[in-house]
């Protein structure tokens, strides 16, 4: 009886003085979703876009994030810097400038200059703002 009530204090005092270092802290921000579009029917919405999520539990400032996208095949990225802040649970979103449906979407929190192709390509959330290099 003695054994099992010092092992799970001893634990908690490992626990309670051990640092935890800075690196392993982390923001939780995905990119949640991404709609490319087929322009083949008007209840689909008018843009392309692309969602990110902060599935943690701080706020995530986006400064020196960019969200980035090469083709397939290609190693040359093209980047778009993020701005603002994501609460916890909350989303933000980027709008393409490619259009198909007629469907609305909400008032978008960046707007890029970019049509999503409707094959293959790579996007990636980049906690930098130098363009990626998969060469």
């Amino acid at each position: 009886m003695r054994l099992s009530i010092r092992v799970p204090v001893l634990i908690s005092l490992l626990v309670a003085v051990l640092p935890i270092p800075a690196g392993a802290v982390s923001s939780n921000l995905v990119i949640s979703q991404i709609y490319i579009g087929t322009g083949d029917s008007d209840s689909k919405p008018h843009n392309q876009y692309l969602e990110l999520f902060n599935r943690g539990t701080l706020t995530v400032n986006l400064q020196g994030y960019t969200v980035q996208y090469a083709q397939e095949g290609l190693n040359t990225w093209q980047t778009f810097p993020l701005s603002g802040s994501i609460s916890p649970g909350q989303y933000y979103l980027i709008r393409a400038s490619s259009t198909f449906g007629t469907g609305n979407l909400p008032q978008p929190d960046l707007t890029i200059s970019l049509t999503f192709p409707l094959t293959i390509g790579k996007f990636a959330l980049v906690n930098d703002t130098a363009a990626l290099d998969t060469s």
